[in-house]
């Protein structure tokens, strides 16, 4: 899948479409949090935006 669905989601936003952000983008999102130290709770806030503009 496209990083974030092609960035389209926006920052802060918490329930994004169903159409964009599915069980393997979840997945991905709570590893890049867990990675990060943050709470691995799915959503794409803005802690986890700042963290895939962090680099690796």
């Amino acid at each position: 899948m496209a990083f974030w669905a092609g960035r389209e989601l926006k920052p802060g936003r918490a329930t994004p479409s169903a159409s964009l952000y599915g069980p393997r983008s979840q997945g991905a999102c709570r590893r890049i949090q867990r990675a990060a130290g943050l709470r691995d709770d799915g959503s794409v806030g803005p802690p986890t935006w700042a963290a895939t503009a962090s680099p690796a």
